[in-house]
């Protein structure tokens, strides 16, 4: 009886793995979908990169009479091109260094030079990088440039030790590498980014696959999945699960590294080579030689050294396969050839039969055609008539909407300012009675009395405009650009210029109009209007009939 329950749970289990199996290869062909989609769009996500670059170069030519911002713009020009074209970081990091020189800041320099050994060390320029490390000195560093010191130093042996053919010195480089990473996790904040990247690898070399798992799975929850960081810590994790050979674990977590990878434009990248060599293995050769075409003119833009190295033992093994298959696609090709020839002719005297039944179908279908071409033409006249009435009826819908708000109110503050006069007036006629003129005259001629009804206004204003468009503020701030965006002081509810856009949102577009109502010259409204549309993220020219659109009322 046992064996049997033995036996029983065995098979389950065994049944519960196959479909699980099933259901992740299903989820990473789906996977490779969304992959084959975005090397289609690869030239846009490129184009995007670009820009950004010529962006920062025009600042950077209107900056040179500025170190400091020179500095800073170098500065973003070296990350937009660090996983992009080696030539061009490489040029950019000899400038950032040169300026940080200028401005006779050690710290900057040296942290500089770290970038450039970091960048040499990663693209295989190991005896250039141990040169550019070798000129900083050790002890002369301040705290905040230890971690980065530390950080090159294990990066240049490690990729030294995975890279070296000489077994001799392998454990040297490994024991050096473990040196220099446990310096590095001496000197970060425990629970920092760094320090868990620097835990993870460590972890990994040390053989805990479960804890560098667990480490990566906390990072990438944090993470959006079209980042350089997500496409770096899906490469990691898809190496946990190489090594368990898992492999459809493993495929999928470089098709979300390869995805991210595309869509931030990054072409020193590796997760679609592995990829490509995986697939390979599993004879999926068109696929595979795809992939590995893709990577290989990513690693020709790139132009690293190491990257040719690297492609040059892959390319000829999958491209061989392709063309075998190639061939034996043609022979295939070729006697299918002889087959479709024969049905041909069969096909041929099947059309004549056809085309002698369809000459007599044609002329009933040319009336009928003609007679639904006239009823497709009244349908859309009609679906034409239906939205402009649809459209009519939003706007007159919208616009009882506010009628009835703003009736409403101004029955409510009319009926207050009348109750204010008769009290106004109860005042004037017991100080004239009173014979208190000099205290009358006194409080006639001060204007606080005038800019308290002002801020009321103000107040009920805004109070009743947001009752109709309670959004108006957010959404004019997405109109304009990030750092261009209205802040309002504590207690506020709009401002002088969210109130001339709350005027014109409500149809007075007309600046004297809106310097009446807000007690303003026509000047003043007229640089606040222009003030704002500088700051649009839209066009300038369509800003203001964009935000008549805000909060539209639709049914």
């Amino acid at each position: 009886m046992g064996f049997w329950r033995v036996m029983k749970n065995i098979v389950v289990f065994v049944i519960l793995w196959a479909v699980s199996l099933c259901a992740l290869a299903k989820k990473t062909d789906s996977l490779f979908d969304v992959l084959d989609s975005e090397i289609a769009q690869s030239a846009h996500y490129q184009e995007l990169r670009e820009g950004r670059i010529q962006s920062l170069k025009k600042l950077y030519e209107g900056s040179v009479a500025s170190p400091e911002q020179s500095f800073i713009i170098v500065s973003k020009l070296c990350e937009e091109y660090r996983a992009y074209t080696f030539d061009s970081v490489l040029f950019y990091l000899d400038k950032k260094i040169e300026i940080a020189k200028l401005l006779k800041d050690n710290n900057l320099v040296v942290e500089s030079k770290l970038q450039l050994a970091d960048i040499l060390s990663a693209t295989g320029m190991y005896k250039e990088a141990g040169e550019v490390i070798n000129e900083i000195e050790r002890i002369q560093l301040p705290a905040g440039l230890l971690a980065n010191f530390y950080q090159s130093m294990w990066l240049l042996h490690n990729q030294v030790w995975h890279s070296t053919r000489s077994s001799a010195s392998l454990p040297d480089f490994q024991s050096i590498s473990a040196a220099y990473k446990d310096s590095l996790l001496a000197q970060l904040t425990v629970g920092s980014m760094p320090y868990l990247r620097a835990k993870e690898m460590q972890l990994f070399e040390k053989g805990d696959i479960a804890g560098s798992r667990k480490i990566l799975e906390e990072i990438m929850k944090t993470l959006h999945q079209s980042t350089p960081e997500y496409a770096f810590f899906a490469y990691r994790m898809a190496m946990t699960y190489r090594a368990e050979k898992n492999l459809e674990a493993e495929k999928k977590y470089l098709a979300l590294s390869a995805i991210a990878d595309i869509r931030c434009a990054i072409k020193d990248n590796a997760s679609l080579t592995l990829l490509a060599m995986m697939l390979f293995e599993e004879k999926k050769i068109n696929k595979a030689y795809d992939y590995i075409q893709f990577s290989l003119a990513d690693a020709v833009f790139f132009n690293a050294p190491l990257r040719f190295v690297e492609m040059s033992g892959i390319l000829p093994v999958i491209n061989e396969a392709y063309q075998l298959r190639s061939e034996k696609q043609k022979n295939l090709l070729q006697t299918n050839l002889f087959l479709i020839s024969f049905l041909t002719i069969f096909l041929i005297m099947s059309l004549v039969f056809i085309f002698m039944q369809m000459k007599r179908l044609a002329r009933a279908r040319t009336h009928l055609e003609e007679a639904n071409s006239q009823l497709n033409g009244l349908n859309q006249e009609l679906s034409l008539m239906n939205s402009r009435l649809n459209a009519l009826n939003n706007q007159l819908l919208e616009s009882d909407h506010v009628k009835e708000i703003y009736i409403g109110h101004f029955l409510s503050r009319c009926s207050g300012y009348i109750d204010k006069l008769e009290n106004y007036q109860k005042m004037v006629n017991k100080m004239v009675v009173a014979r208190k003129f000099d205290e009358l005259f006194s409080t006639t001629k001060s204007s606080q009395y005038i800019d308290k009804e002002l801020d009321e206004f103000y107040h009920n204003f805004d109070t009743t405009f947001l009752t109709i468009y309670p959004d108006f503020v957010q959404q004019l701030n997405s109109l304009l650009h990030p750092d261009e965006r209205v802040q309002l002081k504590k207690g506020e509810l709009l401002n002088t210029e969210l109130r001339i856009y709350a005027l014109i949102r409500l149809g007075i577009t007309d600046s004297s109009k809106i310097a009446s109502l807000l007690r303003y010259s026509v000047n003043t409204i007229y640089n606040y209007r222009v003030k704002i549309k500088n700051k649009a993220s839209v066009p300038r020219d369509d800003f203001e009939s964009i935000v008549m659109t805000i909060g539209a009322y639709s049914t």
